[in-house]
């Protein structure tokens, strides 16, 4: 279940989701920008019932030599990508969608053998774009979060059909590995 995401139009593609999945709430870059991968943010353990602040920076730019994109999951640095984060070539005029998104429901009755969906509630608070930290944040708050680094991702990978979390599903790896399998 998609519950935040960017869109490019002309032509129209998702770039970046933020979803709901078996491992808890995953940041995946995908699209033909990217080669689709799902970072685990934050484990269902520590998500279900509770506010998650989620913080995300990126400047959308295609070089790769300039672009980025930062997730910071209630304060924590969760992602670090350095290198292309748009097409040049495929449009430039992007979108915020957020709610609850539901692609694919016919894979959650089949995985189930079900057709009836449970019920999903979320709440937003406090949506804001600025285009930087500080009109954000304070300073010393900036400076807390502009800190950090990563030296390790979660990477979910999973089936379709899966009816649950596996115990191989979550692969931990540093950001060298991950630059070197799924690209910067």
């Amino acid at each position: 279940m998609s519950l935040i995401q960017w869109k490019r139009h002309k032509p129209s593609k998702v770039l970046v989701m933020f979803q709901h999945m078996h491992a808890g709430l995953t940041f995946n870059r995908n699209g033909d920008t990217f080669r689709d991968t799902y970072i685990v943010l934050k484990p269902n353990k520590d998500l279900l019932g509770n506010w998650t602040e989620i913080i995300f920076s990126t400047n959308w730019h295609p070089d790769p030599e300039k672009g980025f994109m930062k997730v910071w999951i209630d304060g924590k640095l969760k992602v670090d990508f350095k290198g292309r984060s748009n097409n040049k070539k495929k449009g430039k005029e992007l979108s915020l969608r957020y709610g609850l998104y539901s692609s694919h429901m016919s894979r959650y009755k089949t995985a189930f053998d079900t057709q009836t969906m449970p019920q999903r509630v979320i709440f937003f608070d406090g949506v804001k774009e600025e285009n930087s930290c500080k009109k954000l944040l304070d300073e010393n708050q900036c400076q807390i979060l502009t800190s950090q680094s990563v030296n390790e991702y979660e990477v979910f990978r999973y089936d379709k059909y899966d009816k649950k979390l596996l115990p191989n599903s979550i692969l931990k790896v540093t950001p060298e590995q991950f630059a070197n399998i799924w690209g910067k």
